[in-house]
C-alpha cells in the first residue's frame, strides 16, 4: 500500500519534472562573482532543479532538527516514567514491611496482598 502510495505522488512529480526539462533546454549565463568573474553557461533547467534540490535538502534538515527534539523530549519522559515505576515500586515494598511491622508489634498476623 505504502508503495502504491509513492507511486502515486512520485510518477506525477517525475513527469513534471521531465516536462520542465523539456520545454526549457536554453542556456543561461551564471556569473559566480566571489569565485570567477567569467559566466559560466548552465542549462536554465539546471538552474531550477538546483534550487529545487535546495529547498528539498532545507526541508530536510529542518525536519530532522525537529525530529531530534522530539527524540530528546521522549527520551526524557521514558527515563522519568522509568524512575517514577522503580519509586513506586520501592514505595509499595516500604508500605508492606511497614504493614507487617505493625502487625507484629500488635501481635496480628501480616495481611496477604496481591502482587498485582
Amino acid at each position: 500500500m505504502l508503495r502504491l502510495l509513492f507511486w502515486i505522488f512520485a510518477l506525477p512529480i517525475l513527469v513534471i519534472v521531465v516536462v520542465f526539462a523539456a520545454m526549457n533546454p536554453n542556456e543561461v549565463q551564471l556569473n559566480l562573482w566571489p569565485v570567477t568573474d567569467a559566466g559560466v553557461p548552465f542549462p536554465l533547467y539546471g538552474v531550477g532543479l538546483a534550487g529545487l534540490l535546495a529547498g528539498f535538502v532545507l526541508g530536510a534538515v529542518v525536519a530532522l532538527l525537529r525530529r531530534s527534539s522530539a527524540r530528546a523530549r521522549v527520551r526524557a519522559l521514558v527515563q522519568q516514567t522509568e524512575r517514577d515505576q522503580r519509586e513506586i515500586a520501592s514505595l509499595k515494598e516500604r508500605l508492606v514491611q511497614a504493614e507487617r511491622a505493625q502487625g507484629a508489634a500488635a501481635g496480628l498476623p501480616a495481611p496477604a496482598r496481591d502482587a498485582a
